[in-house]
């Protein structure tokens, strides 16, 4: 038989480490042989102990190579020359990429064949061959990083008296039938790539920042923290009635809890781009990346209709409770404004996502003064502060009249009121 180097052909004279890197590549191309015991240049050299030389390649190849190729391998004790030599037949895997498990799934781990040469493969390449093996969806495909931990998604199962053992990770689909991580898996552990920004402006525009912050890790620490530090801009305000101090705040707080769930349950993860959460002194905004999941309308979204991209990542949400329902995440958004004047918006492109939470005092704190009220502010302004007494001498008007007045202006964030004794005081806020 006449030997020569291919693009589907490999010899060596004996046994190396070099060979395993050969295996992976074959597996991942178009399939081969390797000869051990056949110089480069085609000479049969032979081997002295053919047997353990089939052995130790099998138990190398089997023990080294991710995900396990043994199914497409096989190693033959063939003669040639009257020599004996080995050959080993790697059939093109189903499961490519396939990779060195000791470097892991990235370049220096994986390898093809060009030509006559082993190389590594690129990291395209790589997303390629994944693709191409496991489809195109990205949540269920192998996690290019298969070293995971999954510490702050442990804590959340424990607290829900949920498993998170090995089988529930295979039923959960963390982990793929060919025992490997997915891309589920690496989104819930401390290795995600996928971030959220928070940038807080000064004012209604983006001219000045005021803060900023990145948030990354699991996606259910993400979430916790975000909604967090987003909470911390939601000021609240105080009213005063006749029994009782009651408290509003800018936004409702549900609204933005699922405001960031959607965010993060819905978003195209297979773009590289990070969630963003812009706060303003009039709005906050949600943008994710990815449009709508294909198939779905606007409509469709905000009459409650449910159809995820990621429904694995859903689910597991529901499973923890952190979503309480598929697809009423908008509709909740939208019953918490049902009172308010301005309404949340939801603007879409094909390739973003964002929602629109509109604060709720705002347009009516910066409303124009009425007369009644610029002549409060005119007091304030002389004295420092007003009381009902006060603007009822200098408006002519009833102490329950002048009160109203007051009460509505403080109602709107115009004033803030303390009272001394039976005396109510009243200052502007932006003292």
């Amino acid at each position: 038989m006449k030997f020569s180097e291919s693009v589907n052909c490999e010899l060596k004279s004996q046994f190396t480490d070099e060979i395993k890197r050969t295996a992976v590549a074959l597996a991942n191309t178009d399939g081969g042989k390797v000869y051990i015991g056949v110089d480069n240049d085609g000479t049969v050299v032979g081997l002295d102990d053919p047997d353990f030389s089939a052995r130790q390649i099998g138990d190398s190849i089997r023990k080294s190579i991710k995900p396990d190729i043994t199914r497409f391998m096989r190693v033959d004790i063939v003669e040639d020359s009257g020599k004996s030599i080995v050959a080993v037949t790697i059939e093109r895997g189903v499961y490519t990429p396939y990779y060195l498990a000791e470097r892991g799934l990235k370049p220096t781990g994986v390898f093809v064949r060009v030509g006559t040469a082993t190389v590594p493969a690129t990291d395209e390449h790589i997303r390629q061959m994944i693709k191409d093996a496991d489809g195109e969806r990205y949540i269920t495909a192998r996690s290019l990083i298969q070293e995971l931990t999954f510490a702050r998604a442990s804590k959340e199962f424990l607290d829900k008296k949920l498993a998170f053992e090995l089988q529930q990770q295979q039923s959960l689909g963390i982990i793929s039938e060919n025992g490997m991580y997915t891309n589920l898996g690496l989104l819930l552990s401390e290795q995600c790539q996928h971030t959220v920004k928070v940038a807080v402006f000064e004012g209604t525009s983006k001219s000045v920042f005021k803060s900023r912050k990145e948030f990354g890790g699991s996606l259910i620490q993400q979430l916790y923290d975000v909604i967090e530090y987003v909470d911390y801009f939601n000021l609240v305000q105080a009213k005063i009635g006749k029994v009782r101090r009651t408290e509003r705040r800018d936004y409702p707080i549900d609204a933005i809890r699922e405001a960031v769930l959607n965010m993060l349950v819905h978003r195209e993860y297979a773009l590289s781009a990070s969630s963003f959460v812009n706060v303003y002194d009039d709005r906050m905004e949600f943008l994710s990346v990815g449009g709508l999941a294909p198939g779905i309308s606007l409509d469709a979204v905000l009459s409650g209709v449910s159809h995820t991209r990621n429904e694995g990542l859903a689910n597991i949400f529901y499973r923890l409770e952190l979503v309480e329902a598929y697809g009423t995440g908008i509709i909740r958004i939208m019953d918490d404004y049902a009172e308010c004047r301005r309404k949340p918006e939801i603007k879409v492109t094909d390739t973003s996502f964002m929602l629109i939470l509109p604060n709720t005092r705002y347009e009516i704190t910066n409303a124009p003064l009425n007369e009644q009220e610029r002549i409060v502010m005119m007091l304030i302004e002389r004295d420092g502060y007003t009381t009902s007494k006060s603007l009822s001498e200098e408006l002519r008007l009833g102490a329950t009249q002048s009160y109203n007045i007051l009460k509505r202006m403080v109602d709107t964030g115009r004033l803030i009121a303390s009272r001394n004794g039976h005396h109510i005081k009243y200052r502007d806020k932006a003292e």
